[in-house]
């Protein structure tokens, strides 16, 4: 570690990240950041997560649809098990879930466009730990990105009806977005998933789908352009503040995303039979339950708090 003399932090080497906080500085700091940037966190280290998730969501309940969390799961973490190969092909990607058990598959097999790799163990929760691409059985999704998106507004996390998160209309443009920025690979990927198995040559042919990949931009159509909007709805409460002389308000915030997040029960139209809380056949989701709705639902759309 290069020496840059008094009055200088003393940083630990790169790619450390265990530490001491011997002073309890860390949770107040994160506090404040949280506060004028929700949804954004120190282990929230790559955008794309935001955008791929909310596709996969989407994907699911169109496609599958299964409200057994050990299904969706299963789903979830193949998903999260690829995108970590194919970011570690090529030049490695920092910042993504299991990117060192991906590295270590692909240093394993020889470098033939026609190697099989078998991803299906590594993405198992019930799995040997030491074989899983991630320790976390809830994966990326469930341990680090589920509640800083649900902060966002972009999803709602399950309830005993339906235990699946599920992405709100606000989350739709960025799923869209994301989905017309891959592609055919799209198909390719959920192709992958389901047998649980790649070739290295399909892991090149994704790399599109890499992190660093993003296309940059001015259309506010495009990827790029909605993860930029996210930015300035998310920053906007910190203007206010800044204008008023207060603190962040979560109240002020939802009153800019309010416009933009309905409940689960108006965006995805459907109706309960008081008799038998069952639902009719929804048009968009048909295999997902409606939600019930909480004990607060008269008092207009959910906001996030």
């Amino acid at each position: 570690m290069k020496d840059f003399g008094p009055g200088f932090p003393e940083w630990t080497e790169l790619g450390q990240d265990g530490g001491l906080d011997p002073l309890g500085m860390q949770r107040p700091i994160e506090a404040i950041y949280q506060s004028l940037l929700p949804g954004i966190s120190t282990i929230t280290l790559r955008f794309r997560y935001y955008s791929f998730f909310v596709w996969m969501l989407e994907v699911y309940a169109r496609e599958q649809g299964n409200t057994d969390p050990v299904a969706f799961r299963a789903f979830q973490r193949r998903c999260e098990t690829l995108f970590a190969l194919i970011a570690a092909r090529g030049s490695t990607e920092l910042g993504v879930a299991g990117i060192d058990w991906a590295q270590k598959q692909l240093g394993d097999v020889p470098n033939d466009p026609e190697t099989i790799i078998d991803f299906s163990v590594g993405a198992d929760p019930d799995t040997d730990v030491g074989q899983r691409y991630l320790r976390n059985k809830g994966g990326a999704f469930g341990g680090i990105y589920a509640t800083q998106m649900f902060e966002m507004g972009l999803i709602t996390l399950g309830d005993d009806r339906n235990p699946i998160a599920v992405c709100t209309n606000r989350a739709l443009p960025l799923a869209e977005a994301f989905a017309a920025e891959i592609g055919e690979l799209g198909t390719a990927f959920l192709r992958c998933v389901k047998g649980g198995t790649v070739t290295l040559a399909e892991l090149d042919r994704m790399a599109p789908m890499q992190p660093s990949e993003i296309v940059a931009g001015s259309d506010m159509t495009a990827e790029c352009g909605r993860c930029k909007n996210w930015l300035r709805v998310m920053t906007s409460d910190l203007h206010a503040m800044t204008a008023s002389g207060g603190k962040p308000s979560s109240t002020r915030r939802n009153a800019v995303c309010a416009g933009e997040i309905g409940t689960v029960a108006h965006f995805m139209k459907k109706k309960f039979d008081p008799k038998t809380r069952s639902s009719a056949t929804d048009v968009r989701y048909p295999h997902f339950p409606q939600r019930r709705r909480s004990s607060n639902a008269s008092r207009g759309p959910a906001v996030v708090r």
